[in-house]
């Protein structure tokens, strides 16, 4: 078992490349700036063709287009997602060449509650 921040890349050292990386339940906790900075940075952790699985809840505004869109801009390609699932589970494909994992490197940090409020991706109450 690794401890450590996973919004760095310092616990994939040793891990990574990686053939499926899941990311389930994070998106919905970055801004847009960090949800651009985590997909570039995927090719890092991924071996070629990997496949990335991924959530994003299609009920908060924008969020799962966004994802969409930057998993788009660096290289990967969309195999499967249900359009009627609220959850957004999707899949995409590395088509691009991976990169060599870099340490200490940043990969995202999870916004604090107010700005996930005010960037509509949070509820008060």
């Amino acid at each position: 078992m690794v401890h450590g921040d996973a919004g760095s890349t310092d616990p994939y050292l040793g891990a990574a490349p990686a053939r499926i990386v899941l990311l389930c339940g994070v998106f919905g906790s970055l801004t847009d700036a960090d949800i651009d900075r985590l997909v570039a940075g995927l090719p890092q952790l991924c071996e070629a063709w990997a496949q990335v699985i991924w959530t994003a809840n299609r009920t908060a505004p924008g969020l799962y287009a966004e994802v969409e869109q930057a998993f788009q801009r660096y290289g990967f390609e969309p195999r499967w997602s249900d359009p009627d699932d609220q959850y957004g589970v999707s899949r995409h494909e590395l088509i691009t060449e991976p990169r060599p994992l870099q340490s200490k490197q940043r990969l995202f940090e999870f916004a604090d509650e107010q700005t996930l409020i005010k960037i509509g991706r949070a509820t008060v109450g």
